[in-house]
C-alpha cells in the first residue's frame, strides 16, 4: 500500500504526465489490483485476513493483561504446562511456515523463466515460474520482424497482459483478433506508427482504453464501431486522415468518457458528439475546425475541452465560466484583446489557455507559454506521447518521447 501512495504522490507532485507513461501506469495498476478489492471472493479473503489479525492482537493483549494481574499469585502448574505446549506449537508452526516461504521465494527468484525483451513489466506469482508479462511493447522495427503475432504466444508471455503496444508494425488490417483472445485482463491497447487502413476486431471485452496514432485510417474501423468492449471509456485517434465522422459512430461511443480526435483532418465540428451523455474530456487538437456548436448544447459532464490548433476566432466564455477548462492555443482568436476581470482571471489561472494566439502575441501576459514550433504546443513536449511536430531540435526532440520508436 505504501508503494501505491508513493506513486500517487509522484504523479501529483512531481510529474502529472506520468499517467501517460505506460510502464509507470501499468505497474501502478498492478499495485492497485493487488491491494484493492476486485471481487466478492477477494473481499472475503482480505477481510478475513484483517479480522483474524485484529482478533489475534486482541487475544495477545488480553493474555498479557491476565499475566500481569496474576503475577503475584501462586502459579497454576497445569496452565503453565499447557501454555508451554501451545507456545512450542506456535513456534514450530511459525518456523515451518517461514522456512516454506523462504524456499518458495528463493525458488521464485532463482528459477523463474525469463521474459522476452519486449516485456517491459511483468508479474511474478509465487507458485508459477513461467513468464507473466503485464506490459508488452512490440516494436517491429527494433525487433527486426514483420509480423508481431508470434510474439503474443501465451506459452512465451503468459495470459496476464494488461497493456499491449504495437509500434512500427505493418498491421494493414489491424492487430490479429485471434492472437488477443487469451488476454482477457487486457485494459489498454495501442497501435502506433502502423500502415493500418482497416481493423476488423473484435478486441478483448476487458479493454477500456484504445489509442491509435499515425495510421492510414480513412474511416472509423469495424473494431471501434461494432462489438465494442462494454468497459471502453477512452478513445484516442491521432494523425489519421478521417476527414469526417458520421453521427452513428458517436452513438456507438455513447458510453465513452474521454475522446481525443487529434489531427484527423476535420473541417467541421462533429455534431454527433452532442449525443455522448458521459463525455467528460474532449480533445480536437490539430484539425481545421472554424465554428463551434452553441455553448448551451455542450454536454453537461464536459470539464475539459482541448481545441488547440484549429481556426476558432472566439472564446466560449460561458462554458469557461461554468467550469470547463478550455485550451485554444494556436487559434486566431479575435475577441480576447480586451478582457473583463472575470475573463482575465480564467486566463491567468490557465482555465482558458491562449498560448500562440493574438492575445499572447500582443500582450505581455506572463502566464502565456512559448511554443517551440507551429504544430507543437507547450504541453506536448515531454508528455510521454510521441508528437512528430515536436520532434525537432527547437523542441528538444520532444524531450525523449519518441526515443523508444528508434527514429534517427
Amino acid at each position: 500500500m505504501f508503494s501505491v501512495a508513493i506513486q500517487a504522490l509522484e504523479l501529483i507532485v512531481v510529474n502529472p504526465n506520468l499517467v501517460r507513461n505506460n510502464r509507470w501506469s501499468a505497474e501502478t495498476l498492478l499495485f492497485a489490483r493487488l491491494f484493492g478489492v476486485t471481487g466478492p471472493v477477494d473481499f472475503f479473503v482480505k477481510h478475513v485476513m484483517h479480522l483474524s489479525t485484529y482478533f489475534t492482537i486482541c487475544r495477545l493483549a488480553n493474555t498479557a493483561h491476565l499475566a500481569d494481574s496474576n503475577k503475584d499469585q501462586s502459579s497454576d502448574l497445569q496452565r503453565n504446562h499447557q501454555n508451554r505446549v501451545m507456545r512450542r506449537l506456535n513456534l514450530g508452526v511459525s518456523s515451518g511456515l517461514g522456512v516454506v516461504c523462504a524456499i518458495l521465494l528463493g525458488r521464485c527468484l532463482l528459477y523463474r523463466e525469463p521474459c522476452p525483451s519486449y516485456c517491459l513489466s511483468k508479474m511474478q506469482p509465487l507458485m508459477d515460474l513461467g513468464c507473466h508479462c503485464a506490459y508488452a511493447n512490440i516494436n517491429c522495427h527494433t525487433l527486426g520482424i514483420d509480423d508481431p503475432t508470434p510474439l503474443l504466444d501465451p506459452t512465451i508471455i503468459g495470459t496476464r497482459l494488461v497493456y499491449m503496444q504495437f509500434s512500427r508494425c505493418d498491421l494493414e488490417n489491424g492487430p490479429n483478433a485471434t492472437s488477443m483472445v487469451p488476454f482477457q485482463q487486457l485494459t489498454k491497447l495501442m497501435v502506433i506508427f502502423s500502415n493500418m487502413s482497416s481493423w476488423t476486431g473484435p478486441v478483448p471485452a476487458s479493454v477500456n482504453n484504445i489509442l491509435v496514432q499515425y495510421s492510414r485510417l480513412e474511416t472509423i474501423p469495424h473494431a471501434l464501431l461494432y462489438d465494442i468492449p462494454p468497459e471502453l471509456s477512452t478513445i484516442l485517434i491521432d494523425a489519421s486522415p478521417l476527414k469526417t465522422i458520421p453521427d452513428n459512430v458517436f452513438n456507438a461511443w455513447s458510453f465513452v468518457q474521454r475522446l481525443q480526435l487529434l489531427n484527423v483532418s476535420l473541417t467541421t465540428f462533429p455534431n454527433g458528439i452532442l449525443s455522448m451523455p458521459h463525455l467528460t474530456e474532449l480533445n480536437l487538437r490539430g484539425n481545421n475546425i472554424t465554428s463551434m456548436f452553441p455553448e448551451s448544447a455542450w454536454p453537461s459532464p464536459l470539464t475539459i475541452a482541448g481545441l488547440a490548433g484549429n481556426g476558432f476566432k472566439s472564446v466560449p466564455w460561458t462554458a469557461a465560466k461554468r467550469g470547463v477548462n478550455i485550451d485554444l492555443s494556436g487559434n486566431p482568436i479575435e475577441d480576447a484583446t480586451t478582457l473583463d476581470a472575470a475573463e482575465l482571471k480564467l486566463v491567468h489561472r490557465r482555465s482558458v489557455i491562449l498560448d500562440d494566439t493574438p492575445y499572447c502575441n500582443v500582450t505581455e501576459d506572463t502566464t502565456c507559454k512559448h511554443t517551440c514550433g507551429p504544430d507543437c504546443f507547450a504541453f506536448m513536449v515531454g508528455d510521454f506521447y510521441c508528437d512528430l511536430g515536436c520532434f525537432t531540435p527547437a523542441c528538444g526532440f520532444d524531450k525523449g518521447d519518441c526515443d523508444e520508436f528508434g527514429f534517427s
